[in-house]
């Protein structure tokens, strides 16, 4: 499980879960989704400094991981698995 939360700019933000795109679309500023997957969430957004995630899975419980860039460029496929590691 991952949440997206977007701010203080919105961003376009795209979702897979599992090899299926479940989500593409804008974020607006404030706001936040949820997405979930049996084995692996793939992420990519417009807007890196304005795109924090938290990770959930089998390893870490509502790990948040903080913006994802400290400028507006895009990232592009920030995949998760079931047992992602991180610090």
């Amino acid at each position: 499980e991952v949440v997206v939360r977007i701010g203080p700019d919105a961003a376009n933000v795209s979702v897979n879960a599992d090899g299926k795109d479940i989500f593409s679309g804008t974020m607006v500023a404030g706001s936040e989704q949820t997405f979930r997957a049996n084995e692996t969430i793939k992420i990519s957004t417009s807007n890196a400094s304005s795109t924090q995630l938290i990770l959930s899975n089998t390893v870490v419980t509502k790990k948040d991981l903080g913006k994802v860039g400290t400028t507006t460029e895009a990232k592009n496929d920030l995949i998760f698995s079931k047992d992602t590691q991180v610090q």
